[in-house]
């Protein structure tokens, strides 16, 4: 008989972990705005469509956020609407929503230029 606690019951539960895009590491200074305020924070993992931080704020699954941070290797700062995801204690998974085409474009850019950098801090 199998172990069921080594199994997945759902295999579309999988299919939902898995990431639409690549994440770099970084370690760079955030900001996080919400209806209380703003939060200062760390982005620890930076994607094309999202990022991982941390913020001692308590924010929930579903929240919508506006987050603002420069990625290494780029002038942009950017100031972007964003959906908390996911959370682990004070980290959070967040979403970048209303991208336009130049901050993808941007973020695609910074991406790219990172993946081959193990950590960047800032």
């Amino acid at each position: 008989m199998s172990d069921p606690s080594q199994s997945n019951p759902n295999p579309l539960d999988d299919a939902l972990n898995v990431r639409r895009s690549a994440r770099v590491q970084v370690d760079i200074p955030v900001q996080v705005f919400t209806n209380f305020g703003p939060c200062p924070g760390r982005g620890h993992e930076l994607g094309l469509v999202g990022m991982a931080v941390h913020v001692p704020i308590d924010l929930n699954v579903g929240d919508n956020i506006r987050i603002m941070f420069q990625p290494p290797n780029s002038k942009t700062r950017f100031g972007l609407m964003g959906l908390v995801r996911n959370r682990e204690n004070f980290r959070y998974g967040i979403e970048f929503s209303q991208l336009g085409a130049a901050e993808s474009a941007e973020l695609t850019r910074v991406v790219n230029s990172l993946k081959s950098t193990p950590s960047v801090a800032s």
